[in-house]
């Protein structure tokens, strides 16, 4: 099996998952929204217009961040150094730069000046994700706001109160680095575990498990291993196995047949599970409220291709290509430049958007149109490849 793509950056302040771009529009309904800001609506990056010293970048709305981040190359305009520290990831120690924060907004909402903010080169991360996002609006921020996600409208939403009718009310608990949790149980006769909510992650399954959970529940028959991806940090490639789980319960509402992928830092569900609702934060009181959207019945989408792509210079670049895979059957290599992905032209779509074109294949059949370069002089070859959908998307 091909294994899918997953388009996640795990980071090192407390398992912060990276990602970003931005749209601000007028608030809709000047009773309960405070702030309204446009976003992609199916999974990709939620981006949000940080303003500082009068310049704005886009930020990464990311609930599985414990705290904020600045991108590398706005040191110069931050506050003093305060100290490197010391923090575990999932490739080992990494040491960050911790500065005083500086005065920077989001529309009318300030973000914190008395804590220090952590700084860390962005750099994979906009390749990954293909927008120019210069941070990660994390929960040393959100916490103190009720947050609307619908991307049934396409908006993120800063509310002043709850509306009459915010959907269904369910407890939200925190960890230690105080991200969002809520309660899921996996099967019957399974005890529910708690989960973070994970807005930043924006891979194209659900979510990610720890090996030993996916294990125990591949024993029970209730998860089935389908195959292999790739996971892309900070400063690594690696390999992790890909499940296909029966059905997750949260509250009243049941999915089957999720894609989930093993981690090593406890489990989690992205935003492929959370755009199924219409979703309400009120971080102060503990709560979180549940609408089902348009896209409720949606499928997750698995990679059939064994390509794994990049935005480099304004060019969709092939980062690598699993062994056996239709891209190795079609000579596409590392370092080749994808120009098509069918009727598609590369050039200015969203990496998300060519992602889960390489996994549904146009249908049967996807062609590929890929550049390879001998120092200035581009070969082009054109691939024509059959998918062998074996299974349906779901």
């Amino acid at each position: 099996m091909s294994p899918f793509v997953r388009c996640a950056l795990v980071s090192a302040v407390a398992g912060l998952v990276i990602f970003a771009a931005f749209a601000w529009s007028p608030p809709t309904d000047t009773n309960f929204v405070l702030e309204s800001f446009d976003v992609f609506n199916d999974g990709d990056v939620l981006l949000m217009p940080i303003e500082l010293n009068g310049q704005r970048y886009s930020f990464a709305l990311d609930t599985g961040a414990a705290t904020s981040v600045y991108d590398a190359t706005l040191v110069p305009q931050l506050g003093k150094l305060r100290q490197m520290v010391k923090a575990q990831t999932p490739n080992g120690e990494m040491e960050i730069k911790l500065c005083d924060s500086p005065k920077a907004s989001l529309g009318r909402l300030s973000l914190p000046t008395n804590v220090p903010m952590a700084v860390l080169d962005l750099k994979k991360a906009r390749q990954g994700c293909g927008h120019d996002m210069y941070g990660i609006l994390g929960m040393d921020f959100l916490k103190n706001h009720i947050v609307r996600i619908d991307l049934d409208l396409g908006k993120v939403q800063f509310l002043r109160t709850l509306d009459p009718d915010p959907g269904v009310s369910m407890d939200l608990s925190f960890d230690r680095s105080n991200r969002p949790m809520v309660d899921f149980c996996p099967a019957k006769g399974v005890a529910p575990f708690a989960c973070v909510i994970d807005t930043g992650d924006v891979q194209l399954g659900s979510g990610s498990f720890p090996a030993e959970m996916l294990g125990a529940l591949a024993d029970k028959k209730k998860a089935a291993k389908v195959g292999e991806l790739l996971s892309h940090t900070l400063n690594s490639v690696k390999s992790e196995s890909l499940y296909r789980v029966d059905s997750l319960t949260l509250g009243d509402f049941t999915h089957r047949g999720l894609y989930i992928s093993t981690n090593q830092n406890g489990q989690e569900f992205g935003l492929s599970y959370w755009r199924r609702y219409i979703v309400t934060f009120d971080f102060p009181q503990h709560k979180m409220y549940l609408k089902k959207s348009k896209q409720y019945d949606t499928v997750d989408f698995r990679d059939r291709s064994g390509l794994h792509i990049l935005r480099v210079d304004g060019c969709v670049v092939v980062e690598a290509v699993d062994k056996g895979s239709l891209a190795d059957a079609a000579r596409i290599k590392p370092g080749d430049v994808l120009l098509q992905i069918s009727d598609t032209p590369t050039e200015k779509e969203r990496l998300h958007v060519l992602r889960r074109l390489l996994c549904e294949g146009g249908g049967n059949r996807y062609d590929l149109a890929t550049a390879r370069r001998h120092g200035t002089v581009g070969e082009n070859e054109t691939c024509r490849r059959r998918f062998p959908v074996d299974e349906p998307n779901g």
